[in-house]
């Protein structure tokens, strides 16, 4: 399954990194994002445009595809 919300990232990282004892830095290596940005995104902040496509988010065929508390959020934030 495929994440497709920066909450259900934050909640798989930390279900990843407390009940499968795995720490930041082997997440880190396993998914190529930095591991100090992997405990952010997991305590609630928001992931980085950067690493989106790395954690499955972002890579939908047109807007209508898009959930909708993450298309407002583009809207909102677009630059």
């Amino acid at each position: 399954m495929c994440p497709r919300s920066d909450e259900t990232v934050s909640k798989v990282l930390l279900d990843a990194a407390s009940t499968k004892d795995m720490t930041w830095d082997r997440l880190s290596a396993l998914l190529g994002v930095p591991a100090g940005t992997l405990w952010d995104v997991a305590h609630g902040k928001p992931v980085p445009r950067k690493w989106r496509s790395r954690l499955g988010l972002g890579v939908y065929r047109d807007l209508y595809a898009m959930p909708v508390a993450e298309l407002r959020w583009a809207i909102e934030n677009r630059r």
